[in-house]
């Protein structure tokens, strides 16, 4: 069985993306195992990825720099994919971004642990601030040693802007409801003191009623006792002779 060189590949690809763009499902084109297995194949099928990944990937060494990236990652720097090899985060983004990025890929070399949809806030130079979902794993050689990291960041700063939007529109409407709660409890307060004070001053107005009935119809039987008993503590209080 014939092997088929890096032309053949690059033909087969082109031919394969015509065929596509006239129909709705995709073909795939089997590839020879010991194509695979080659590992020339291998980086060639490697550069075919990172150069149409739309997602940032990227393979990083022990000390976090850059040792390949995709095209789409280095496009988004305004920069060619070479441009970043040898750099860190720290040449792209500000330390609020790259410091705890070179923290995570540190850890992940000492632990071999992997970081798995990290939702990472993104601050450039030019304080543009953007939003990623991250996930990162240790890169190993045929040995399995550890020799550095590599991972795929997910733009998703429409998404957060819509998360953020919607968030602050329900604390609006949260704070509008406990004003007009507010508002409503305040009503029916005063309304409820309106109706006591005017159930008291109704209760004032009738007993005010009631006494001056009550003392006028009293007095009048009283009054010739009552000038009597005046006249005379007059008397008794008067000088005696």
């Amino acid at each position: 069985m014939s092997s088929l060189s890096s032309d053949d590949l690059a033909s087969s690809n082109v031919q394969d993306a015509a065929v596509n763009s006239n129909h709705s499902a995709p073909t795939t084109v089997p590839f020879p195992l010991e194509l695979v297995a080659s590992s020339g194949q291998e980086s060639l099928l490697l550069k075919v990825f990172l150069s149409n990944v739309l997602d940032y990937v990227y393979f990083k060494d022990i000390h976090s720099r850059f040792i390949a990236v995709s095209a789409s990652l280095a496009r988004r720097h305004g920069i060619e994919p070479a441009d970043m090899i040898g750099k860190t985060d720290a040449d792209f983004f500000t330390r609020e971004h790259a410091q705890p990025a070179f923290d995570d890929e540190q850890s992940i070399i000492r632990t071999g642990k992997s970081i798995v949809n990290k939702l990472e806030k993104e601050t450039v130079s030019d304080r543009v601030v953007t939003w990623a979902v991250t996930t990162k794993l240790p890169l190993r050689d045929d040995t399995g040693v550890i020799v550095g990291t590599f991972g795929m960041s997910k733009d998703v700063t429409d998404s957060v802007k819509v998360e953020k939007a919607l968030e602050a529109a329900q604390q609006q409407l949260m704070d509008a409801t406990r004003q007009a709660g507010m508002a409503e409890v305040a009503t029916g307060v005063l309304h409820n003191v309106g109706n006591v004070l005017t159930s008291i001053n109704v209760t004032a107005n009738l007993l005010t009623d009631r006494f001056r009935d009550s003392t006028a119809t009293h007095a009048r039987p009283n009054s010739p006792l009552i000038w009597k008993r005046s006249r005379t503590l007059s008397r008794r209080s008067g000088p005696r002779r």
